[in-house]
């Protein structure tokens, strides 16, 4: 927990995109209301379309979208967190499930379709505040909270789903005081039942991730033809110097970005065939974990790119 919740990704035209929060932002005058000019700039349906057919193929996916003007729920949840963060906002993504459909009695059902991502920003005193940038045609209404004008201050939800999440310390570089306000955390539902509300978070949570864990595990079963990106990619981390292997929390792009730098320190660039094929890899990733198809290059085009930066990478060695 810490800077890292306002980090700029070097690939994104952070100019352009810190120039349209800017802009977008002129009548608010504190950091929550220019949160909620940014989601409701977002949700505007003459200015956006939601649209799965996307594929993030670009490294600067905020700037592909801006171009598009059409995307899903990771594409308007992640142009908010990056608008957030270059107007000095801690913010960040969640994944997890809209609510599904009722179902017989008080079931619900949540299927793999209903898998949902959202920004979530930092208020201090506050905490993590969930914020809804994607359409209503598929997210419904945004929360009360932060549905109701530009400068406003948000009432406690009703709800446990709605209510921000706690952190466990405050970002190094906070906001400076103009936050929402707020009742305090015992003042919810009172004493004890606020910490009942908090269990039953806990609970969904834990029963959200394992659903997602399933449904990841079915998709990449019933697709044979998506594996074989997953297996070049992992290929080829194991194929690089310890030095120049990507940490598991970074993404595709990220990852193609910190092997380039790596190996450049190391001395052994990858020069321009073997960056091409690495960031193609990467790509082809991407396209597997997030695009609606999954991947379509060939698993003989896969293992060829993974081998050639390999191949690249392995001067590195040699040298030693």
């Amino acid at each position: 927990m810490g800077a890292q919740y306002l980090e700029i990704p070097p690939a994104m035209d952070a100019a352009r995109v810190a120039d349209l929060a800017t802009s977008l932002t002129t009548e608010a005058t504190t950091r929550f209301g220019q949160a909620v000019l940014i989601q409701d700039y977002l949700r505007d349906p003459s200015e956006f379309d939601y649209d799965t057919s996307v594929s993030p193929t670009s490294g600067d996916a905020v700037s592909a979208f801006l171009d598009s003007r059409a995307g899903y729920c990771v594409q308007f949840a992640t142009t908010m967190v990056m608008m957030s963060r270059t107007l000095g906002i801690p913010a960040r993504l969640a994944v997890g499930f809209l609510p599904g459909n009722a179902g017989d009695g008080d079931t619900y059902i949540v299927q793999g379709g209903d898998a949902h991502a959202w920004p979530e920003l930092w208020f201090p005193e506050v905490g993590w505040v969930r914020f809804e940038p994607t359409p209503s045609v598929q997210t419904g209404s945004a929360p009360r909270y932060a549905g109701n004008g530009t400068n406003v201050t948000p009432a406690i939800p009703e709800s446990q789903a709605q209510f921000p999440t706690a952190a466990p310390q405050q970002p190094e570089r906070p906001d400076t005081g103009d936050a929402p306000e707020t009742a305090g955390a015992g003042d919810v539902a009172g004493g004890s039942a606020w910490w009942w509300w908090v269990a039953v978070g806990v609970a969904l949570v834990v029963i959200a991730a394992v659903i997602l864990a399933v449904w990841r595990k079915r998709r990449s079963s019933d697709t044979a033809t998506l594996a074989p990106a997953e297996a070049a990619w992992l290929g080829l981390r194991e194929a690089l110097p310890l030095e120049a292997r990507w940490p598991d929390s970074l993404t595709p792009h990220e990852a193609t970005s910190s092997v380039e730098r790596a190996l450049t320190e190391l001395g052994t660039p990858l020069g321009r065939d073997g960056t091409t094929d690495l960031r193609a890899l990467g790509d082809a990733v991407a396209d597997h974990r997030y695009a609606p198809q999954g991947c379509t290059t060939a698993p003989t085009t896969l293992d060829a790119w993974s081998r050639s930066v390999a191949e690249a990478a392995s001067r590195v060695s040699e040298r030693r």
